[in-house]
């Protein structure tokens, strides 16, 4: 499992595909109830450490925030 914390979700996740591992479920530890857009989101943690051999069918969650920016340009009153 590749170092993905601290990371943009989209461009983990699309690294993390070209590895093979296509099961990386992305989970909101922000309070929000799903991600919509990848490109919105930044990896706060993972469950997997980095450099732990997983299978490409093994599933990875990463714990995922919404990003200041996109935060404020989708939310009016900062309570999204």
């Amino acid at each position: 499992m590749p170092a993905v914390e601290g990371q943009n979700l989209m461009l983990a996740m699309e690294a993390m595909d070209g590895l093979g591992l296509t099961n990386v479920v992305p989970l909101p530890a922000d309070g929000h109830a799903f991600v919509a857009n990848p490109t919105n989101w930044v990896i706060v943690a993972q469950d997997r450490a980095p450099g732990t051999r997983i299978s490409t069918s093994d599933e990875a969650t990463v714990h995922v925030a919404k990003t200041d920016e996109a935060e404020s340009s989708w939310c009016g009153d900062g309570d999204c």
